[in-house]
């Protein structure tokens, strides 16, 4: 019927319903219409089912407007059947022609959108084609979904068609073909054609409840897949765990391996499996063998023997069903989005299986094994009898088609597999067989009802693993029965009769209790026609029911509460942890990138990430690659002590840890799967079998590490598979309670999540619905928290290029600079969202400026703001210049490339500003860093930027280093200068200088003399510096009363500087703000803060979390009312906000003293305070102190036993630090030495007593376990005279670090004070010593050589230890004062007894004959040992050079003055005084003359050269070579004798010409002691055999003569190897060239152009000039003229390696060998390979070296060679120590002074009770002078023995 028909019927309606009376079962209308074929047989059953007549007329009238052409014969029949009127009126009835023109219109409307939506004008592609049929299909079809049948002409879409596509052509046929079916050309289809390939269905369903085929392979035959489907539910009756069947599946087991599976076999596949489960699978195996030889066939799935219905297996079921992933339903009524998926595997439930509410959706699950191709009309027909039920109901239904349903009662099961479809054949079949299977007057109420099927894609749990399947989606179909299109029809479907196929109407409605629809009876029928009004009102009812309009929950605000505590910005100090879901496989690289940029925003401590790691995408490679961040990369088996990673290296595992906690690197861990290390993805069980241990103890580790109640733990779901992060959920949950979130972008994604940890019982329902923040878009979550955050995008930092231009660091190049804080080129500059706002870049000034006054540390932003800042100091400009001259040339050029600038500064005067102003003023021109800690990168790191993109030799890098600690600032330099030495070798690098050390060192007291390298700052400020401070003071002023800046009362710093470092403002202003403070809490910090900053050296920041536990205690703000509108225009409800940090909450008063540092080290997280100022610091707590009435120690003691030391984690280890630093670390005074304690312990002794300090030293022992802090203790009590507590500790220090050599010096230190002790006490008492007494001073002093022995041995194996020596002196030391003690007993007080004593090896005192051998036998050994470990010392320090980093040294040795003291002492013990040689025997003779020979300074060439300075210099040298030649050559000498003659005679002859005998004796005895050297096997190793063979034996013209005496080239040749090869063994140290702290061996001698003696010159008489004066050193030195003219230049080759150079040397003979000289520094000029060069010719420790290598032979005049050599004699004055000795340097001048003092005294004693004369009261009055120089003497005595010969100089 066409719309004007249907009009008339419409217009006449209330007529026709109450004219045409139709009742009971038959009517005549009815039977005409049938017999017209108007009506079906359907129909006219259908219509009478109606139980009133208006219902079955309202029936009638819906079928015939249904009819096409059916207005006439429905009037004839009404004729027929007695309705004449009706008939004639419905024919008269006119229709409006406006009424049919907007009827097409709409139809033409509807065809529009059609066409507009499913086609496109493809103007540039005429190969795109479209026929006309397929368009007409797609109309009909588009009119078809909304119940609707298209009736229209061709000729109405062609028009309509060209009008939307002007553009599109028809295309023209050949031959006039397909005039029927035409083509249109550039017309292109857009909805596209979703197809896919047939999908598999998962092998591990374990809960397909019926089985459909029977598999009939026998069990050999079976892939591992079917084997475990197979052993499913024999595992289930044997109740093994059916993760087991993935390990089968994983090791590829299939049905051959596991019929002949072995016992021994199931241990490897399962080794964490216990034997009794092992052997039930033996038994699985065995049960099937016995079936299969049954002929039993097997169920793939496994479940024909479970029992449905029964309770047990039900059971089972569910237990394997709660194992899945429970899915969450789509939402009813809504089209998929793009993220929705449902995972394969998991599990839907619905527990509406009743019809108490109509708008809630029942469910029904379809799955079935059917062709691809069958799928569509399976889904369509299968659909309908569900459909029907529900409209029939009203009530609101989802059937799922993909869902696997399971049996149950009690509410609707189901797994989702998944099956394969084509989108469009699905939905264009579906309303095909729609509209087949219900009636034509019921079909566009059926499709109003009906939404359009959707596809949810079903994604396989990817564990980790790619795998290539098919697209496999759920279709679902959802049906509103809304009462509008409903009414109160019934709703049929067409059905074949089941017995003769007959088409027949079905009437269908749900089973009672169960989604499932059944067909209704008659008596169904007529029973539902009564009920269904009741059934479409109540739907009307439901509908109409106001929605319950309770407000959603404001997410951001919920995140707020979570994560800031409430705030808009996060305040406090706080941990992010990460955990990351795997990703959906939807979510591509373009989606990260886009949305996820807050991962490395929020600044995690970890990351845990249970993705398996891909190199092409995920998280990590969005992090590491796109944000160019600096990621440590670790597993979960790094966490497992058991792993392979730790079982092979020892203290792998606790080294692991310990760069965790020092590295400022971020971990992220991969939990599930690393695949560059080959760890493959784990299923769950096999997880929690082999790497939850591993999780457990990374989140335990990082638990512990981070402080109480700060962490912050988020999980990100980004997809459903999440298994195993749900297993991990529950420690993480656990080990952080109450400080975790979670985001989920769906509900879908996370009800699984909360309904699984609610089952585990982990949480409770109101803290999960709290928690979990569910519904906010990722990329709203990324803008979310980059505000809280407060991040914003990095500016590009540029740094300059050696020739002057500039180029770009990259941002992850910089991020793993971690070690340094680059400064840009462009800093500030580059922060374009300040640059380009005005209003930003005032507000930015005015921040930074008061931050920086109140006495936070200066910023770049200060320094860019330029002198409105920040002051520049006098010394700037000074400052600027040494650091510019640093650049371009080094300190110390001879030794390093590397310059060293430092400056020393007074706490509070600015020295840090001062420096980084020079780098700010140098950063255009050179790459300026500031250290941020020093750790074994720094040295790598600093490399790295000085080369970076450089391609020309780079300018030096300027390191600022801000009170370095001292070891590690020279450990980095000498790694610095060790890289420089390297790259030289390489010839990678012609630098001048490698790189520029800033080093900026705060002092209290500052040295009296600087270099020219060095700077001091103090307090005190210049007159134009004050008035710069006073002119800033005025402009502020104005500006706060002008309301437009701070009062600046409250900038201390500032004022302090204003006010010249002014005392009584530091008074005043500091009893003002403390005495405001309330609060117990803060007082109590702000007391422990300014103890920790006013005795700290270092003035580090203390952790915020470190005061947790003092402060949580206090009570919390209440929560303000909110806002009840957030950004996201949600309603906000009330929440629960995580505590706040207490130090958001302080009070103004005490925010005025302190300042809150970004960070506490390089510890990113760690938040720190400190005192604003180091003298505000104490001044606070001197304030404190007195309000108090409390002493140092007591205020430390109560400190010490404070909450704060309660818990660990890593701000504790901070806090550690600096307690160990405050009782440990020491003052550098202005006198080269250190305090003898740290400043506290001091300040305790001077104002309180040793106890205190000791108890004080004690309790920090007992909470920091240091060793130091322990030697700490051992020296206090040692120099306070408690032996045993003193060895007790040292006992301790030394069990606790054994190879640290300073806690065995402190140790032997113990006991060498006690024997000095004894000493003091006998000098002062001047009492004799008992036996007794000898034998204790025996027994101390063989401990304390002990203890320095051991202290000997640590030291040589120390890498580095500026320590190396002391053990030696200390021993020696030790020595001295046990004999100047002897002094003090009856039988040794005459010198010469005890010296007899000593030197006989027969003699012994008469009352000493009673002492232990062993005793005798000990002392007698002093001998022998002083000798050796003088001639040890000696020898180490002349033939070694301290280093490149001995300048760096706050407290620098005096190694040869204290050697000189040591000498002199043991010469008055050991030495001879006379050249009168006694009459003895032979072998007694010759120690004699030893000894005599020491004592005149024979003992080493170094001494020996020093006699050149002494007045009798060289009437010694020629005493020493008499008695050699007179008493020791002739009869049995040592190499040592040789080596003293030798040295001797060169020395005395140094610098002469002449002697020619003396010189050929020289050749003789040279050659003889390298003789010697080489064939005997001496103990110690002296390499002056070498020096000497080389150094006289090196063929020149003027020893042509000598060529009988001189040796063969070859032997020198050889010597010189062999030199190299002992010189390695005597110092295997220097034999590692890699080795930074290598120290370089010195060069004593070179060759001149003299004859004979004068053709050794010494280096002391080379570089210096006729006035005695030192030339500079450094290359330009051998350009001077004096010594071109002075030294020898050779003729040689230089090698293609730049490293050594080939000379020529010529025989006497005639015969040519060549010799290769080592060349002092790498010849970089490749220019000079291969050619000849000449140099001068240096002989070092370690060989002859070549200098100043080039092409330049320049001749200088020779006019008085010689003279000008001879004129340098004498010049030179050395360290003449003998004229500085004073009377306290040996026991001898001591006693002696001290016996005049005391005679003296005592005489003036006697002359008081005397009549005197006048001369004599002047000498009365001179008593109390005479008492104090006695003191002072005795002091000095022992300060002496304390200092020189006692405790070491560290």
């Amino acid at each position: 019927m066409n719309f004007e028909e249907s009009h008339k019927i419409r217009r006449n309606y209330v007529s026709l319903k109450q004219s045409i009376i139709l009742r009971g079962t038959s009517s005549d209308l009815l039977d005409h219409l049938v017999a017209s074929s108007v009506i079906s047989t359907d129909d006219y059953e259908r219509i009478l089912s109606e139980t009133t007549s208006s219902e079955k007329v309202q029936r009638l009238l819906k079928v015939i407007e249904t009819k096409p052409k059916s207005l006439e014969p429905f009037c004839k029949a009404l004729e027929d059947s007695g309705h004449e009127f009706l008939s004639e009126t419905i024919r008269k009835t006119t229709v409006d022609p406006s009424l049919i023109e907007k009827e097409k219109e709409k139809i033409n409307d509807q065809m529009k959108d059609i066409l507009t939506r499913t086609y496109a004008c493809v103007e540039d592609e005429a190969t795109h084609i479209t026929q006309m049929q397929e368009i007409q299909r797609e109309i009909e079809f588009g009119f078809l979904t909304s119940g609707k049948v298209w009736e229209g002409e061709w000729a109405a879409v062609e028009t309509l068609l060209f009008k939307l596509f002007p553009k599109v052509k028809k295309k023209k046929k050949k031959g006039g073909r397909n005039i029927n079916n035409p083509a249109f050309q550039f017309l292109k289809r857009i909805d596209g054609d979703v197809g896919t390939s047939l999908g598999s269905q998962d092998a591990g369903d374990e809960l397909l409840a019926v089985s459909r085929n029977k598999n009939t392979q026998p069990m050999s035959e079976r892939s591992s897949q079917s084997l475990c489907k197979i052993l499913k539910h024999y595992f289930r009756e044997h109740q093994l765990d059916l993760c087991l069947l993935d390990t089968l599946e994983e090791e590829e087991v299939n049905g051959e391996i596991f019929m002949n599976l072995r016992m021994d076999e199931t241990a490897q596949l399962f080794p964490n499996l216990k034997f009794g489960k092992r052997k039930k699978i033996i038994l699985i195996r065995d049960d099937l063998k016995e079936k299969e030889e049954k002929g039993e066939l097997f169920d793939e799935d496994g479940c024909e023997n479970i029992q449905a219905g029964t309770d047990e297996e039900e059971r089972k079921v569910d237990q394997l069903f709660s194992e899945k992933f429970r899915e969450t339903f789509r939402k009813f009524g809504c089209t998929v989005k793009d993220s929705e998926n449902y995972l394969q595997n998991s599990a839907l439930i619905s527990n509406r299986v009743s019809l108490q509410s109509l708008l809630d959706p029942l469910h029904k699950f379809l799955y079935e094994q059917v062709d691809e191709q069958g799928i569509p009309d399976w889904i369509a027909k299968s659909a309908m009898p569900f459909i029907a039920a529900c409209l029939n109901e009203r009530a609101n239904g989802t059937i799922h088609f993909g869902i696997a349903p399971l049996e149950s009662e009690i509410e609707v099961k189901g797994t989702i597999n998944g099956i394969p479809v084509d989108r469009k054949r699905v939905i264009r079949r579906f309303y095909s067989i729609l509209r087949s299977y219900f009636y034509e007057d019921d079909f566009e109420s059926v499709c109003k009802c009906i939404c359009q099927p959707q596809f949810i894609p079903v994604t396989v749990p990817k564990d980790g693993a790619e795998e290539s399947r098919r697209h496999l989606y759920v279709v679902e179909i959802d049906i509103i029965p809304s009462a509008t299109f409903t009414e109160d029809n019934v709703f049929f479907i067409r059905q074949k009769d089941v017995d003769g196929g007959k088409i027949k109407s079905v009437f269908f409605r749900f089973k009672k209790g169960s989604t499932e629809p059944i067909t209704g009876a008659d008596e169904d029928l007529r029973n539902y026609m009564t009920v269904k009004s009741k059934l479409t009102l109540e739907r009307k009812n439901q509908e109409e029911k106001p929605l319950d309009n309770k407000p959603k929950e404001n997410q951001r605000q919920k995140f707020l509460d979570l994560f800031s505590a409430g705030f808009e910005t996060v305040k406090d100090e706080i941990h992010p942890v990460l955990l990351l879901s795997p990703l959906d496989s939807n979510l591509g690289e373009q989606f990260v990138a886009e949305n996820f940029e807050f991962i490395n925003d929020i600044d995690p401590e970890v990351i845990f990430d249970f993705d398996f790691c891909n190199e092409n995408k995920g998280m990590y490679r969005f992090v590491e690659e796109e944000q160019e961040q600096c990621l440590k990369v670790f597993t979960t088996d790094s966490f497992d002590k058991n792993s392979e990673e730790h079982t092979e290296k020892k203290d792998s595992y606790h080294n692991m840890l310990e760069d965790l906690k020092r590295t400022p690197i971020k971990p992220w861990i991969f939990c599930n799967g690393y695949s560059p290390l080959d760890k493959e993805p784990l299923k769950r069980y096999a997880w929690k079998q082999q790497r939850i241990e591993g999780f457990k103890e990374a989140v335990r580790f990082f638990s512990d590490e981070i402080p109480a109640g700060r962490a912050i733990v988020i999980f990100l779901l980004f997809s459903k598979n999440y298994g195993i992060l749900l297993d991990a959920a529950e420690e993480v949950i656990s080990k952080f309670k109450g400080h975790w979130l979670l985001f989920a972008e769906t509900e879908q994604i996370a009800s699984h999540w909360k309904k699984e940890l609610l089952h585990r019982q982990c949480v409770d329902k109101k803290a999960l619905d709290h928690r979990c923040i569910i519904g906010i878009t990722w990329k709203s979550v990324n803008l979310m928290i980059k505000e809280v955050i407060g991040s914003k995008k990095q500016g590009e930092c540029l740094i300059p290029m050696a020739n002057g231009s500039i180029c770009h660091l990259r941002e992850k190049i910089k991020r793993e600079l971690f070690d340094l804080e680059i400064l840009s080129a462009n800093e500030c500059d580059n922060d374009l969202e300040i640059m380009n706002d005005l209003e930003k870049r005032k507000e930015q000034r005015k921040m930074v400026e008061e931050n920086f006054f109140k006495g936070a540390c200066v910023t770049w932003w200060n320094l860019w703001f330029e002198g409105d800042h920040v002051l520049k100091r006098s010394i700037h400009a000074n400052f600027l210049k040494k650091v510019k001259d640093a650049c371009s040339k080094s300190d110390n050029e001879d030794e390093s490339k590397v310059s060293r600038v430092k400056l020393y500064h007074q706490p509070g005067a600015g020295g840090t500003t001062s420096a980084m102003q020079v780098l700010w003023d140098l950063r255009k021109e050179y790459r300026c860093a500031v250290v941020r800690h020093i750790s074994d990168l720094t040295c790598e790191q600093i490399e790295k930027l000085r080369k970076y993109e450089e391609t020309e030799t780079p300018k030096p890098p300027i390191i600022l280093i801000d009170n370095g600690d001292e070891e590690k600032v020279i450990s980095l330099c000498a790694h610095l200068a060790n890289r420089a030495r390297i790259a030289l070798r390489r010839s990678e690098d012609h630098c001048k200088v490698f790189c520029v050390l800033l080093l900026c060192e705060r002092r209290p007291n500052l040295p009296h003399f600087v270099d020219e390298f060095s700077v001091q700052l103090r307090h005190d400020l210049e007159k134009s510096e004050l008035d710069w401070f006073q002119k800033k003071g005025d402009t502020l002023q104005k500006q706060y009363l002008n309301e437009n800046g701070i009062d600046p009362r409250l900038l201390l710093s500032f004022n302090l500087l204003k006010e010249n470092f002014n005392p009584d403002y530091r008074k005043e202003i500091i009893q003002q703000f403390v005495d405001n403070i309330t609060d117990e809490k803060e007082m109590c910090l702000l007391r422990y803060l300014s103890l920790m900053n006013s005795f700290d050296l270092d003035f580090q920041s203390v952790p915020v979390s470190a005061f947790d536990l003092l402060m949580t205690d206090r009570k919390h703000t209440p929560q303000q009312q909110r806002n009840p509108i957030s950004s996201f225009g949600i309603v906000s409800t009330q929440t629960h906000m995580r505590n706040r940090g207490w130090e958001v909450q302080l009070t103004q008063s005490l925010l005025v003293l302190i300042n809150r540092s970004g960070s506490v080290n390089y510890r990113a997280h760690l938040k720190g305070l400190y005192i604003i100022n180091q003298l505000f610091a104490k001044e606070i707590f001197m304030y404190i102190q007195g309000q108090m009435k409390l002493k140092t120690s007591e205020l430390m003691l109560d400190f010490l036993d404070s909450p704060m030391f309660l818990s660990y984690n890593k701000s504790l280890q901070v806090l550690q630090k600096i307690v160990g630093d405050i009782l440990k670390k020491r003052q550098t005074l202005d006198i080269n030495r250190r305090e003898k304690f740290s400043p506290l312990i001091k300040d305790i002794l001077s104002h309180e007593s040793a106890d205190k300090a000791a108890e004080v030293l004690e309790r920090g022992f007992e909470l920091l376990k240091d060793p130091m802090v322990a030697q700490q203790a051992a020296r206090l009590y040692y120099i306070h005279k408690n032996w045993v507590k003193a060895e007790r500790f040292a006992r301790i220090a030394t069990g606790m670090k054994p190879e640290n050599s300073f806690l065995w010096d402190t140790y032997g230190q113990i006991f060498k004070t006690q024997l000095k002790e004894m000493y003091m006490e006998c000098s002062q008492k001047s009492e004799m010593l008992g036996d007794d007494e000898v034998r204790l001073a025996v027994h101390i002093l063989s401990k304390a050589i002990e203890k320095f022995q051991f202290e000997q041995k640590a030291s040589e194996k120390e890498y580095y230890s500026k320590n190396t020596d002391n053990g030696y002196f200390a021993e020696i030391a030790t020595i001295i004062t046990f004999l100047d003690l002897l002094h003090f007993h009856p039988d040794t007080n005459d010198m010469d007894i005890l010296r007899k004593f000593l030197v006989d090896p027969k003699y012994i005192p008469p009352s000493l004959t009673n002492f232990n051998p062993k005793i005798i036998q000990f002392i007698k050994a002093f001998n022998a040992r002083t000798s050796f470990v003088m001639r040890f010392i000696d020898e180490r320090i002349s033939q070694l050079k301290w280093g490149v980093y001995s300048d760096l040294l706050s407290i620098i040795p005096d190694q040869r003055k204290m050697l000189f003291d040591l000498k002199e002492n043991l010469d008055k013990y050991f030495g001879e005084d006379s050249n009168d040689i006694p009459h003895l025997g032979s072998c007694e003779e010759i120690e004699f003359v030893r000894r005599r020979i020491r004592k005149l300074g024979g003992s080493s060439l170094k001494v020996i050269i020093d006699l050149r300075t002494d007045e009798n210099g060289r009437e010694k040298l020629q005493t020493i070579e008499n008695l050699l030649l007179e008493k020791v050559l002739p009869q049995e000498f040592s190499l040592p004798d040789l080596i003293t003659l030798v040295s001797a005679r060169v020395i005395r002859n140094l610098n002469s010409n002449g002697h020619e005998k003396e010189f050929i004796e020289i050749l003789l005895w040279s050659k003889q002691a390298y003789e010697m050297a080489i064939s005997q096997k001496e103990t110690h190793i002296y390499l002056e055999p070498f020096l000497y063979l080389v150094l006289f034996h090196w063929q020149t013209e003027n020893r042509n003569k000598y060529a009988k005496e001189i040796c063969p080239v070859q032997q020198v040749e050889d010597a010189i190897k062999q030199w190299k090869l002992a010189y390695n063994q005597k110092y295997p140290r220097q034999k590692d060239e890699t080795n930074p702290y290598q120290r370089k061996e010195t060069t004593y001698f070179y060759l001149g152009k003299g004859v004979q003696f004068a053709e050794i010159v010494y280096y002391e008489d080379l570089f210096q000039d006729e006035h005695g004066s030192r030339y500079r050193k450094g290359d330009s030195i051998w350009q001077e003229p004096a010594i071109r003219r002075r030294l020898h230049r050779i003729k040689g080759t230089l090698k293609p390696n730049g490293l050594e150079v080939m000379v020529q040397q010529k025989s006497s003979l005639g015969n040519v060998n060549v010799v290769s000289i080592p060349t002092t520094l790498p010849i970089h000029n490749r220019a000079l390979w291969n050619k000849q060069v000449f140099f001068f010719l240096g002989f070092s420790w370690s060989g002859p070296k070549a200098f100043d290598v080039s092409q330049e032979n320049l001749q200088v005049s020779t006019t008085d060679a010689v003279g000008a050599i001879k004129s340098s004699v004498g010049l030179f004055r050395g360290m003449q120590y003998r004229q500085v000795s004073s009377d306290v340097t040996t026991n001898e001048d001591y006693l002696k002074k001290l016996a005049q003092l005391n005679e003296r005294i005592k005489r003036i004693e006697q002359l008081k009770k005397l009549k005197v004369t006048s001369r004599e009261m002047e000498e009365i009055q001179k008593e109390k002078d005479l008492i104090k120089e006695r003191d002072e003497l005795i002091r000095r005595r022992s300060d002496f023995l304390s200092g020189t010969l006692a405790e070491p100089w560290y």
